[in-house]
């Protein structure tokens, strides 16, 4: 019982086999019609196989190859990472192809939303007119700063009390006291 959905695809682009998390992902599909991938697949069925198919090229290769899909199913877009391998016969031929199916739709949902939203903090942050830092409080080093601070080093070990007190030591005096402490 994985969480990976397994296929056999023939030459002809034919579903041989599904294992239950394929069965699961696609409940309406009946193996022993051995339907076209690229139409029992997708929702709405496709007309010809999907460009970024791995599945053709170890079809026509013999070597695994990697892809991540866009796979209409209704009304939204799910994300499946295929890794297709070839299955030879006695002879060395390549008589079908292997596909491990990962469903990485939430995960890239994820990744995207975090971009978005990287991106508006970034938008937020340069549009200040006051020098701006992120500053981590168990080592004083600055994480992030905005183009006002005009950090203009590469050093990713540079500390607050470097940069604004010219000191080798973290501010604790009177005349420098530390406002993260």
């Amino acid at each position: 019982n994985i969480a990976i959905g397994v296929s056999v695809i023939s030459p002809e682009m034919k579903i041989l086999s599904l294992n239950p998390m394929m069965k699961n992902w696609f409940p309406e599909i009946e193996v022993s019609t051995q339907p076209v991938c690229y139409k029992a697949f997708n929702n709405p069925p496709g007309k010809g196989p999907c460009s970024y198919c791995p599945t053709i090229k170890t079809l026509k290769d013999g070597k695994v190859h990697e892809s991540v899909t866009a796979t209409p199913s209704g009304g939204e877009i799910r994300n499946y990472r295929v890794i297709s391998s070839p299955l030879f016969d006695k002879n060395g031929r390549v008589i079908a192809a292997v596909e491990l199916v990962d469903d990485i739709t939430e995960r890239k949902k994820t990744e995207e939303l975090t971009i978005r939203q990287n991106a508006l903090l970034n938008n937020i942050l340069e549009s200040m007119t006051h020098p701006f830092y992120v500053i981590d409080a168990n080592d004083y080093t600055i994480k992030l700063s905005n183009r006002a601070a005009h950090l203009e080093t590469n050093d990713s070990n540079m500390t607050c009390y470097e940069l604004t007190h010219h000191r080798n030591i973290p501010c604790d005096d009177a005349e420098h006291p530390c406002t993260i402490k």
